[in-house]
C-alpha cells in the first residue's frame, strides 16, 4: 500500500537517477580504459626512443594516439536521451511494478479503483 502513494513524478525522478549513473557508469569505463591505453602508447613509445626500435615509436604512438580518441569518445555519454525517455531500465521497472500489482489485486489487498489508477499511471509514464 506504500507503493500507491508515488506518483509519476516520483517514478520519473527515480528513472533520470538511474539514467544518470548508468551514464556515468558507462563514461567512466570507457573514459579509464582510454587513459590506460594512452599511458601504454607513451610507455612504449619512451622505450622505442631509449632503445631506438622505430616500429615501437610507431605502436606506441598510435596507442596514445588511439587512447586519447576514446578519452574524448566517452564524452558521448552525457548527450542528451531520446525523447520518450523510454530505457530498458524503466521498461523493466514498469514491468515489476505491473506484475506487483496484479499480485496485490488477485490477493485482494487493493481495490479494482485503486489498481486502475496505478496503472493508469504507469501507462502515462510509459509514454
Amino acid at each position: 500500500m506504500i507503493g500507491f502513494g508515488q506518483t509519476t513524478d516520483i517514478l520519473r525522478l527515480q528513472n533520470e537517477v538511474n539514467n544518470i549513473n548508468y551514464r556515468m557508469d558507462k563514461h567512466h569505463k570507457q573514459f579509464y580504459n582510454g587513459v590506460t591505453l594512452t599511458i601504454i602508447g607513451v610507455g612504449v613509445t619512451i622505450i622505442g626512443v631509449v632503445v631506438p626500435v622505430v616500429p615501437l615509436i610507431i605502436i606506441g604512438g598510435g596507442s596514445a594516439i588511439a587512447g586519447n580518441i576514446i578519452i574524448v569518445n566517452s564524452h558521448k555519454w552525457f548527450k542528451s536521451r531520446d525523447n520518450k525517455g523510454n530505457t530498458n531500465i524503466t521498461k523493466h521497472k514498469i514491468r515489476k511494478r505491473t506484475e506487483q500489482l496484479d499480485r496485490l489485486l488477485r490477493n485482494g489487498e487493493i481495490s479494482n479503483k485503486a489498481y486502475n489508477e496505478a496503472i493508469e499511471d504507469l501507462k502515462t509514464l510509459k509514454q
